[in-house]
């Protein structure tokens, strides 16, 4: 996502949405376009893009894979809206209201954002992009 300057669009708040699919690992029935700018469901699409492109690249590396497959074990977009609106300051008990998925869940998914902002603001420096 760095490489690929996807986040250099995106306001903070989308960033760390769009970040949460790196992270999130449970089932949801949510769905992960429903109450999103255009500008952040752009670049879900943008990411399931780049997935499938490093899926190529492993088959043509000689990997058994499958393209659908490693995106769907890549990323998950559930909680991507509940970031979104955490990020721009909804209180907690009004994020619990958009989603299925238990409060120590997202307690746990919004700590791990925080880490992985951090990862990806260091790599952004390393690559000269601060």
């Amino acid at each position: 996502l760095v490489s690929e300057n996807l986040l250099c669009d995106l306001d903070a708040a989308q960033c760390v949405a769009l970040l949460s699919a790196l992270i999130f690992k449970k089932k949801t029935d949510d769905d992960p376009y429903d109450g999103l700018p255009d500008l952040l469901k752009d670049a879900i699409d943008d990411t399931k893009d780049i997935a499938k492109g490093l899926a190529a690249i492993q088959l043509d590396c000689g990997l058994e894979i499958l393209e659908d497959e490693f995106v769907k074990e890549t990323l998950n977009f559930g909680l991507v809206r509940v970031v979104y609106e955490w990020a721009r300051g909804m209180p907690f008990s009004d994020i619990c209201m958009l989603t299925s998925v238990e409060e120590g869940t997202v307690v746990r998914a919004i700590t791990r954002v925080d880490e992985t902002c951090r990862e990806v603001r260091n790599a952004a420096r390393i690559i000269g992009d601060p």
